[in-house]
């Protein structure tokens, strides 16, 4: 999920992603080449560079270190399971409204670990919107994300709506808080596999 890039207007609102454990599967699908985190990384230091003012001799010279906040990676042994506490009933297979953030957090990141697995079920999750426009091909991508309960880590799903739409007009404010409803699955976008929710509805909360 490559392409995912938090716009300027919610580059605030997004805290700090290196402090996450990663094995070099999170946040990535398939095993392709640049994940959501690196993206989202570069996005911010892009966007910090052009607002930042300029730092004093004594701030340039000066180094800050942070404490990273490690989220473990759901055990190996459970790759492709769904905790039980997530599954649904009516119709929806995967439920990641319910459940702490950590929990949520760690399942998301196992459906972005082991995508085949998941390819078909009927997901219901919280987070907060955002999108990326692609400016060659003048298309949106949309997606919701989920933080950890430090809110130092966080997964993104792409969805696609299930019905014809217009940005700005059919969708929440940036930042703001969603449920989405879709079936996860699979697709090829050049050399790179991403995962989305297809045929999704969503309602801000």
């Amino acid at each position: 999920m490559k392409k995912i890039i938090i716009p300027v207007l919610v580059i605030s609102l997004m805290l700090s992603l290196t402090g996450c454990a990663d094995n070099g599967a999170s946040g990535r699908v398939m095993n392709q080449s640049t994940g959501i985190k690196d993206i989202l990384q570069s996005g911010i230091a892009s966007e910090n560079e052009k607002t930042a003012p300029a730092a004093s001799t004594s701030e340039t010279t000066s180094e800050t270190t942070q404490t990273p906040v490690t989220v473990a990676p759901p055990d190996p042994d459970s790759h492709g399971e769904i905790d039980e506490k997530f599954k649904g009933t009516k119709g929806i297979d995967i439920d990641l409204t319910k459940g702490n953030a950590n929990l949520v957090y760690a399942q998301v990141y196992d459906m972005m670990y082991s995508p085949e697995s998941y390819i078909g079920k009927k997901v219901k999750v919280e987070g907060t919107f955002t999108y990326y426009h692609n400016e060659e091909t003048d298309k949106y991508y949309y997606a919701c994300f989920i933080a950890d309960a430090a809110a130092c880590c966080q997964q993104g799903i792409e969805f696609e709506p299930a019905k014809k739409v217009k940005f700005p007009d059919d969708f929440p404010k940036v930042g703001d808080k969603i449920i989405v409803t879709g079936v996860f699955y699979t697709y090829k976008e050049g050399n790179d596999t991403f995962a989305a929710l297809k045929d999704a509805t969503y309602k801000a909360v």
